[in-house]
């Protein structure tokens, strides 16, 4: 886990949180980052920060 490998300089762990979509056929740039973004936002809502 990053948690356990990498720390701030304040000595806090360092967490990473990512959003996931898939590109579809007729889907613009700016379409794909907004559903990565939406994914991103539901698992945070779900999972909190840690």
């Amino acid at each position: 886990m990053v948690s356990d490998s990498c720390r701030r300089p304040d000595d806090e762990p360092v967490s990473i949180h990512f959003g996931v979509a898939e590109l579809r056929g007729d889907m613009t740039l700016t379409e794909l980052v907004e559903m990565a973004d939406l994914g991103l936002a539901a698992a945070k809502s779900e999972y909190g920060d840690r």
